[in-house]
């Protein structure tokens, strides 16, 4: 018999695990499916960044160098830029002709770094 109305330790297992696969334990995304990790297109990593430089910037910077499938540029507590940014192209001989062309070229006034980023 319960006393208090505590609940019986495996009765707090099975509830405890529920709770688990609820909040996401499971390894589900938001959508309930499986997580899935975009490998499409080709990554590059652009370091040396501006402050003030957003992913759209980044973005239009390297747009003539081929389709770009995203473009993203982290940022840190005051809402700056982080100091680098990612690109994924499309297509490899597209992230390999801007690597070749805009590395070492200067960007807002800064000399920037591309190369590739291993996904």
């Amino acid at each position: 018999s319960r006393r208090g109305g505590r609940r019986r330790s495996n009765e707090r297992r099975s509830r405890s695990r529920d709770n688990y696969k609820r909040r996401g334990g499971d390894r589900q995304d938001n959508r309930g499916g499986p997580r899935k990790f975009d490998e499409k297109g080709f990554q590059i990593i652009v370091k040396n960044l501006p402050w003030s430089v957003s992913w759209q910037q980044l973005k239009d910077a390297f747009r003539e160098y081929g389709s770009i499938l995203r473009a993203d540029v982290p940022q840190d507590k005051q809402g700056r830029s982080a100091g680098y940014g990612f690109i994924r192209f499309d297509k490899e001989q597209d992230a390999q002709d801007a690597i070749k062309r805009m590395d070492g070229a200067s960007f807002n006034g800064r000399k920037i770094t591309v190369a590739n980023c291993h996904n």
